[in-house]
């Protein structure tokens, strides 16, 4: 009504707010206008990890596709411990610990220097520290002892709104407009040697 302008946002302005209200009530699945569901989320699943409480393991994601068992090599394996001592909460102590102790003992060491320390010496470090150390819950022993060098692979991995395809997935599939067959992490390299 262009004689009465105000009705006319009144109006707007009260048929979204009782949208709003009434979306409240509806299941997190029903997608509204204030509650959009990710594209590649339907709830996933919980991975089965035994009652552990660390953070790095509580993830929620949707697996695709049979799995595909192989031995991870001792570079992958410790490259996957530090990964997940890097990434848990509940090692930041630790971690802070250890960085403590290389800077006490090397005066003149960089960031460079104790991200290689780091990655060559904080795993059996942090076994003997958690071991040592009264404090430490029967997760941390565990993550400190290690885990099977098995591992399975699947084609793909939904999680956090994304999917991630192995490449062996992306190749066979030739249609595909995105990339994903890895994960990014920001990290600190030294690029000075070639």
């Amino acid at each position: 009504n262009k004689a009465r302008v105000e009705g006319s946002i009144v109006e707007a302005c009260i048929v979204q707010e009782i949208t709003n209200c009434v979306s409240l009530y509806f299941s997190d699945r029903v997608r509204t206008i204030w509650k959009k569901n990710p594209r590649y989320n339907n709830g996933g699943t919980r991975v089965q990890n035994d009652g552990c409480t660390l953070d790095v393991f509580q993830h929620v994601g949707n697996l695709h596709g049979r799995p595909i068992a192989r031995e991870l090599s001792r570079d992958e394996l410790n490259a996957a411990r530090l990964y997940i001592l890097t990434n848990c909460s509940a090692v930041d102590r630790f971690r802070e610990t250890f960085e403590d102790e290389k800077y006490a003992s090397h005066p003149n060491l960089t960031s460079e220097g104790l991200d290689e320390m780091m990655a060559s010496e904080f795993v059996e470090w942090f076994e003997i520290a958690c071991k040592e150390d009264p404090n430490s819950d029967e997760d941390l022993w565990n993550l400190a002892n290690g885990c099977s060098s098995r591992a399975y692979s699947y084609s793909s991995y939904d999680v956090n709104g994304f999917r991630f395809r192995s490449e062996i997935s992306e190749k066979k599939r030739r249609r595909l407009k995105t990339v994903n067959t890895g994960v990014c992490l920001s990290s600190t390299a030294n690029w000075s040697k070639k």
